[in-house]
């Protein structure tokens, strides 16, 4: 990892798009966290809403406030904060551990 990895500098998607690529970045990643979300969120949200949300409220966050960006999203769609805190740690670790 680079200083500005480290740092937070850069949102996630250029960080994704530059090292997997467009595609992966906006649908096949999105697609394989929404698959380890807590079932009451897939209960909440559906994969195509999370896909949507992920471009919007993810894809334009500074690395380091990834978790914060998808516990927001998810907090809107009525997801309870404990859990879309939860949801929020599990993409977060999903993104550093590729990155």
């Amino acid at each position: 990892m680079n200083s500005s990895q480290t740092k937070g500098w850069g949102s996630v998607g250029r960080i994704l798009i530059k090292k997997f690529g467009k595609r992966y970045a906006t649908q096949v990643l999105p697609k394989k966290i929404y698959s380890k979300m807590p079932k009451f969120v897939k209960k909440k949200i559906s994969q195509k809403n999370f896909v949507a949300g992920w471009s919007t409220y993810v894809l334009l966050s500074p690395l380091d406030e990834m978790k914060s960006g998808v516990s927001q999203f998810l907090q809107k769609k009525g997801v309870p904060r404990m859990i879309a805190n939860s949801a929020g740690y599990i993409a977060q670790e999903m993104v550093w551990a590729i990155i």
